[in-house]
């Protein structure tokens, strides 16, 4: 499309949208204007009218309560002294129209009474009885409303056939004696002149007033006379929409000189009501306007704006029209140039010199930017070459890490029955910066570690395969772990220009009896899952990393691993896995991994704990690589100590178990295994099981001093309603007789220290026998039989 057009389509929307805005809202803000001023002078003639009105309506109260008040003042005022009361009020106050005091037969002495005085004309006034057979005012709304309600009330309006005979309204106050109600005094106010008032009230032609009563009915509305004789909102009128707008608005409370819109069948568009109260009657004046008919003279300005916009408008476009061709010529050149760029030729160069400035400047920047393009080409191309770079280097990393991280498992399948060993890695990148390894020492030994380097990419995987290679071929010639790591710090350290190093454990363990040592280079403490399911951190002394500091002499710390026990070494990558909410793994819901797993195999253990962490990141970025290595020793180790045999009495199990707690839970289980034949309760194998835990604790404190890395042999033999238990520990013996009566059972501040699992011993078997320093051992006999 043109540029010509293009600027039509552009501008002119743009200004008719502008034009007809400026237009409609000054209108709108002229026509908010000139009907607030209206509305404002249409509230206050309405609400000095209302004023007027409640003037002569509160002259009436006040004088009919006058009336009332001098009646209690003297209750046996004669009939004269009633008629002097009325004349004189009436001829006090000009604007009431009539009075009676009527009385309450029954209540007064003077039986059924009513003397009516109401106006004959301007100076006269005229007497007749209300207590007459074609009156009966005792069925009147003045009188039965405040008798019944014994309050002053102001009664509806309505004609007084046979009394006034003139539209009026009443107001009636009760005349009270001894707190009863004997007679009711009024005040009539004549409507005549109210009405005259209300239909005089115009606003513009057609614009009108009426008075709407406390009931609903209508005072001097065009379409109803005088008044109605029902609600308005029963009333028929020409349209009902009308009415229900109405009604609305005189539930709302007043507002001070504003308007309410409202629709009239009379006239199509939106129209105006003001309101105003009247109070002691509880009425309302209404004044109603048609909208239009207040803004004809703006409506006609509105329309002679339209026709000079349309002028304008038209003037405007051959304006443009005229630009856009003068301005269309060079830019074509333009469009010439960029199809250049379009098939990759910037040699073409737009002329800079002739022309508007605008076009110069443009031409200039079109130049400028063919030679942004040349330049930002040769920078992606030179850019292009580093990243490819870049990724074979990462390319060689990866394939450095996947061919020196062992990936068969179980890795020894000659050693199944003795140690099981599973890891698992997951790096962050490409190419990760942790790595683990175990491999054959020796003598039945083996070597693990975990370690992270520091960095990634390249260099950390060349860092890595060193120290691997270095740990290997240290171990394999060197007698401790410790000087293991002594070298292989100080080969990493030197000519160490990247300031690469790297966090290890490193451990070493004896496959036969369970024990070894770790060396910590700075990393993460092991944490041992035991037996029984417990889960606890093991103590490491923990040292500089290697290739950080020169010259640094290691220290080990020594572990033992009993069967159906496993390590877990890990990487900062689980403990420091964050969430979404950077909230960190950390130690207690490693522990709770660990602890949730029902079966203790290393695979179990390690793929659980790496579960645990993806479910608790969820969707949050890895931040570091996550490595986990489990070495266990399979409970196989301590089932094939066990010796089994069937003598005469029954089947016995002969087992060597380590000097640790837990050893308990496999012991228990031989005695549950053991217990159809003995024949012993559930209760009583109970008790025999105490009398173990108790034997072995004193083996561990007092014949090992508290080492776990001891032995003891424990023999259970079973027999028709009993069970036998032999404990042989190789430690230090005990003064067994000093020992049993050292505590005999009762509660004393002055008990000496010890005695009490032997008094356990004691109290839960039958038979307790120690004997010291045998061939064999130290040994502990006890029996147990069934009770009959």
């Amino acid at each position: 499309m043109r540029i010509q057009y293009r600027l039509l389509l552009g501008l002119i929307p743009a200004m008719l949208s502008l034009f007809g805005a400026l237009a409609f809202f000054g209108l709108k803000d002229t026509e908010r204007t000139v009907l607030a001023q209206i509305t404002r002078e249409v509230y206050e003639l309405s609400r000095a009218q209302s004023m007027e009105f409640e003037f002569v309506f509160e002259t009436g109260r006040q004088a009919a309560e006058g009336l009332a008040g001098g009646l209690e003042a003297a209750p046996a005022g004669g009939e004269r002294f009633i008629h002097d009361l009325i004349k004189g009020m009436l001829k006090r106050n000009p604007d009431i129209y009539g009075s009676t005091v009527a009385t309450v037969p029954g209540e007064n002495p003077l039986g059924t009474y009513a003397p009516y005085y109401y106006r004959k004309n301007k100076n006269d006034l005229a007497y007749q009885s209300l207590a007459v057979k074609d009156y009966s005012y005792q069925w009147w709304d003045w009188f039965r409303q405040p008798l019944k309600s014994g309050k002053s009330v102001w009664g509806e309006p309505y004609f007084d056939e046979g009394g006034g005979n003139v539209l009026m309204t009443t107001y009636s106050t009760p005349v009270k004696t001894a707190g009863r109600v004997t007679a009711i005094a009024t005040a009539d106010i004549s409507l005549a002149h109210l009405v005259k008032r209300v239909q005089g009230i115009t606003v513009g032609k057609t614009g009108y007033a009426f008075i709407v009563t406390a009931t609903g009915r209508l005072v001097a509305h065009p379409e109803k006379g005088i008044i109605s004789e029902r609600p308005f909102w029963e009333e028929k009128f020409a349209d009902s929409k009308f009415v229900a707008e109405l009604r609305e608005i005189l539930k709302e409370p007043q507002a001070k000189g504003g308007g309410e819109k409202i629709e009239h069948e009379r006239t199509p568009s939106r129209n105006w009501v003001v309101k105003t109260s009247i109070p002691a009657t509880g009425w309302t004046l209404v004044v109603w306007y048609p909208r239009d008919e207040l803004l004809s003279p703006m409506i006609e300005l509105r329309q002679k704006m339209a026709v000079v916009a349309a002028l304008i408008m038209a003037g405007i476009v051959f304006y443009i029209m005229w630009i856009s061709s003068m301005m269309s010529s060079p830019i074509s050149k333009l469009v010439d140039q960029a199809r250049h760029y379009a098939m990759g030729d910037y040699s073409e160069v737009l002329d800079t010199k002739r022309g508007a400035r605008e076009i110069r400047e443009l031409s200039g920047a079109f130049n400028a930017l063919g030679e942004a393009v040349v330049s930002q080409l040769k920078a992606v191309e030179k850019e292009t070459s580093q990243k490819e770079r870049y990724l074979q280097e990462l390319q060689i990393a990866a394939e450095i890490q996947k061919d020196i991280l062992p990936t068969q498992f179980p890795p020894f399948p000659e050693l199944a029955e003795k140690i099981d060993i599973y890891a698992i890695i997951k790096p962050a990148t490409e190419v990760g910066g942790d790595f683990y390894d175990f491999f054959r020492l020796p003598g039945e030994k083996i070597g693990f570690l975990v370690a992270d380097v520091a960095g990634k990419g390249a260099p950390s995987a060349f860092f890595m395969a060193m120290a691997r290679i270095l740990v290997r071929e240290f171990a394999k010639k060197t007698s401790t772990p410790e000087e293991v790591i002594r070298r292989v710090n100080m080969i990493l350290q030197q000519d160490n220009a990247s300031c690469n190093f790297v966090t290890m454990l490193y451990g070493e363990m004896d496959l036969g009896k369970g024990r070894g040592r770790f060396v910590c280079a700075g990393h993460n403490s092991p944490v041992l899952v035991t037996a029984d399911g417990q889960v606890k951190e093991l103590p490491v002394s923990r040292q500089a990393p290697l290739g950080a500091v020169p010259g640094v002499y290691y220290e080990s710390t020594p572990f033992n691993l009993n069967p159906g026990e496993t390590l877990v070494l890990y990487t900062d990558g689980v403990t420091e896995a964050m969430n979404g909410e950077r909230a960190l793994f950390g130690n207690a819901r490693l522990t709770d991994s660990l602890l949730s797993v029902k079966s203790c195999d290393s695979r179990s253990l390690a793929n659980n704990l790496l579960a645990s962490v993806k479910d608790f990141t969820g969707d949050a970025a890895q931040n570091d690589d996550i490595t986990v290595l489990c070495v266990g020793r399979p409970t196989e180790v301590l089932n094939r100590t066990v010796q089994f045999s069937i003598e005469e009495t029954g089947p016995v199990f002969t087992m060597e178990i380590p000097a640790s707690l837990s050893s308990l839970a496999p012991l228990f289980a031989f005695t549950a295994a053991l217990r159809e034949e003995t024949g012993l309760s559930e209760d009583e194998m109970k008790q025999v099981n105490l009398a173990l835990e108790e034997t072995v604790v004193n083996v561990i404190d007092h014949a090992y001093g508290g080492r776990s890395d001891n032995r003891m042999e424990v023999t259970l033999g079973a027999f028709p309603g009993g069970i036998r238990v032999i404990v042989t520990d190789f430690g230090r013996p005990f003064d067994f007789e000093n020992k049993r009566i050292k505590y005999d059972g009762k509660a004393d501040i002055n008990q000496p220290v010890g005695g009490i699992g032997l008094f356990l011993m004691q109290k839960v078997m039958d038979s307790v026998h120690y004997e010291p320093a045998t061939e064999t051992g130290n040994r502990m006999i006890m029996l147990k039989r069934k009770k009959r």
